[in-house]
């Protein structure tokens, strides 16, 4: 994370002042991180930057529009415009960090320490949130989820007590110094939520693939939806947890701090894209559920109508032989749960 990126920075002075001591001149490290590892990190971080706010605009467009203004507005979508708020200010904050001067070189870093743990907590938050929606909200997940986040929690506390700024008189430059255990236990906090979030969702997608192969042509809404469901969380897990694997992997085994930075700008962008690729989702739902709506049925109540036709059609395909009437009661649960998932974002 952020402070482990100020670890990272501090091992590349390290490894310029032990390059340059040899009979043999070698290029300048530092001035090939400046000339590019820099601007090349800034440049990514911007188009983080760029979809933030963007994710800002579209989520207040949403609730303008005439469409939805008098429905009450998804929980999941307060909760992304706080996450691209923060999200944008900590993009901002680490971009600081390159032109920080001695007056404010720790306060800078302290509140973009801040808004770093405030950033991968709401991430994990979203994460665990929409794998909670996969389980048709489960008491039980409740437990892990909240152990979790609580765990991400203390580890963010304790870095923020621990882990501080200083500036470099000799090498003019603010760097951040990280205590090493708080930064692998966030980093490992991140990732045990992202392991938690994938194994949850691939378990209970497994069930929803198996209904769909039960479902004959006239549940075809359905099976479009639930493979939208799938899609949608077990890709989404699966590229998190990918992503926090290789900065745990990049910041324990690589020793320029500016390349850590990259990668770590790379994360940023991802987790943005994530997050905001939920508008998108959405659209899709919809759509899967449009062969489905009732003739005469109002647009408010149209989710209501989905639910009922679609439990309607699963009861139809009983009757003619095609599902068991063991597997009925499960099937409609399922459908009931789909469409009552969709419709906590619609």
């Amino acid at each position: 994370m952020f402070m482990e990126r100020r670890n990272g920075t501090m091992t590349t002075d390290q490894s310029h002042s032990l390059s340059t001591t040899g009979a043999t001149s070698q290029p300048d490290p530092l001035l090939f991180d400046k000339t590019v590892l820099i601007p090349l990190t800034t440049f990514i971080l911007g188009f983080a930057v760029e979809n933030s706010i963007s994710g800002i605009i579209l989520n207040a467009v949403r609730i303008s529009s005439e469409e939805t203004r008098s429905k009450k507005y998804p929980f999941m979508f307060n909760v992304i415009t706080v996450f691209n708020f923060i999200a944008t200010l900590y993009n901002v904050l680490f971009l600081c960090h390159y032109f920080l001067k001695e007056s404010n070189c720790v306060w800078v870093d302290f509140m973009t320490n801040i808004f770093s743990h405030s950033y991968y907590l709401m991430f994990d938050g979203f994460i665990l949130f929409k794998t909670w929606a996969v389980t048709q909200f489960c008491d039980w997940f409740r437990y892990p989820m909240g152990i979790a986040l609580l765990h991400r929690f203390a580890w963010a506390i304790f870095d923020l007590s621990t882990s501080t700024a200083v500036w470099q008189e000799c090498e003019n430059h603010c760097e951040f110094v990280q205590n090493p255990t708080s930064g692998t236990g966030a980093s490992a906090a991140d990732l045990l939520c992202d392991i938690l979030a994938t194994v949850s969702c691939i378990y209970f997608c497994r069930q929803r693939i198996l209904d769909c192969f039960m479902l004959g042509a006239s549940m075809d809404a359905f099976k479009r939806l639930m493979y939208i469901l799938i899609n949608e969380n077990v890709l989404r897990s699966v590229v998190v947890l990918c992503a926090n694997s290789l900065i745990m992997w990049c910041t324990n085994n690589l020793t320029d701090g500016s390349f850590v930075l990259v990668f770590y700008a790379i994360q940023s962008y991802i987790f943005v894209r994530v997050i905001n690729l939920e508008f998108l989702w959405v659209q899709a739902r919809k759509k899967a559920l449009e062969g489905t709506t009732t003739p005469g049925v109002s647009s408010g109540n149209s989710t209501r109508a989905n639910d009922g036709h679609l439990v309607k059609l699963v009861e139809e395909r009983r009757m003619s032989g095609g599902i068991g009437s063991s597997g009925t009661l499960g099937l409609s649960h399922n459908v009931s749960s789909a469409v009552s998932i969709v419709s906590q974002t619609m």
